[in-house]
């Protein structure tokens, strides 16, 4: 394990100095996360672990373009229970590339992106119960998918005055290649093409704070699998709202995010093709930042999130999936002059199914982080 992890960790150093191009500045961040959760009898499993080491770069390329690229590792291990087997993962993700152009600075953005297969394709039949854990999005794991097929994708972002605020439209759409998920069946999966629109609006609202509101339609094109068309996928409306407040030398954020799929459709994980069903995952939580020592920076963090998910294709009625607090702080560090550390800390506490209709069983587990940031 500790080979493995070594020897990806020094892939992940040769490729970002591979793919640093020559740039006016720069951001690297990167970061060592643990993820644990425990379930209570009744899941098939006692516990998931997941490691992450994410590496994201951002290159200033001049007064109008931006390269940002982002690649990592990723370690995922559970415990059986109930006669079931321990199961365990692990490699380099995907790598994504994202390039923007500013036609009109500060107003109008082109965007094209790629992501390179780096990552895990195809894993064997017996992973295939790990996805019925990660995939319960009120756990929120850090990585929940290791690679694909890779793709392109092309968009522009455009952002307008509104009075004292400002209206940001963006759309993009986005080609997956075809990949075998399963290494021990040949079937091959080929994603529609994605379209997504995301309006926005933030701004100052008279003495309550900073407002921030946003909108994203994301619609998928027919999957395929061998050839085969699976149907048309169902649509995702993604709504948020935040609002920042300054109080005295501290500043708090509350938001609120609710997401709707409005039918199933086929994802692509490193567990093999999937269908997600219809489902509903709301959130409200917030931050609350407070400067310590002059430049340190500790931010209180906490949030419920819960998740209700269509048993079945043709069932209307959503059932409850999930539920979780999740509470915890973020302690940021400077400790140069162009770089900082932060150590990061959460609890979790709630409850968690797979939609068989047992009852919820009882779910604990926390976050650990250390993230180091550098600028140049």
């Amino acid at each position: 394990m500790a080979d493995s992890l070594a020897r990806s960790v020094s892939a992940l150093c040769l490729c970002a100095l591979l793919l640093a191009p020559p740039a006016q500045g720069q951001t690297v961040s990167t970061a060592l996360v643990q993820d644990y959760y425990s379930f209570n009898p009744g899941l098939g499993f006692e516990d998931i672990s997941e490691l992450s080491i994410p590496v994201v770069a951002q290159f200033d390329l001049g007064s109008r373009t931006d390269l940002l690229v982002s690649t990592g590792y990723a370690s995922l291990s559970s415990t059986g229970s109930d006669d079931n087997q321990d199961l365990s993962l692990s490699g380099l993700l995907d790598t994504e590339a994202r390039l923007s152009y500013g036609l009109i600075p500060g107003r109008l953005s082109v965007l094209v992106s790629g992501v390179l297969p780096s990552g895990i394709q195809s894993v064997q039949a017996d992973q295939v119960p790990l996805l019925a854990l990660i995939s319960n999005e009120a756990l929120d794991m850090s990585t929940v998918r290791f690679g694909g097929g890779g793709g392109l994708g092309a968009g522009f972002a455009g952002a307008y005055p509104l009075g004292s605020m400002a209206l940001g439209v963006a759309a993009t759409f986005r080609e997956e290649f075809a990949y075998a998920p399963v290494a021990d069946a040949p079937s091959e999966l080929n994603p529609g093409i994605e379209a997504r629109i995301r309006v926005g609006l933030e701004g100052p609202v008279t003495s309550l704070g900073y407002l921030r509101l946003a909108g994203v339609l994301s619609r998928r094109a027919e999957d395929q699998i061998d050839g085969d068309g699976q149907g048309a996928s169902g649509s995702l409306w993604t709504g948020y709202a935040a609002l920042e407040r300054s109080l005295t030398s501290s500043t708090l954020v509350l938001y609120l995010y609710d997401s709707f799929r409005t039918g199933p459709r086929i994802e692509g994980t490193a567990f093999g093709p999937t269908v997600l069903p219809r489902s509903n995952v709301f959130a409200i939580g917030g931050r609350w930042a407070f400067p310590l020592r002059g430049s340190d920076l500790i931010t209180a963090r906490f949030e419920y999130r819960s998740t209700r998910a269509a048993p079945e294709v043709d069932v209307e009625e959503l059932e409850a999936l999930g539920n979780a607090f999740r509470a915890g702080f973020e302690y940021r560090l400077p400790i140069l002059r162009n770089a900082a550390v932060v150590a990061q800390a959460e609890g979790l506490i709630g409850e968690s199914g797979d939609l068989s209709g047992a009852d919820l069983t009882g779910l604990t587990g926390y976050r650990l982080g250390l993230h180091l940031e550098w600028t140049r």
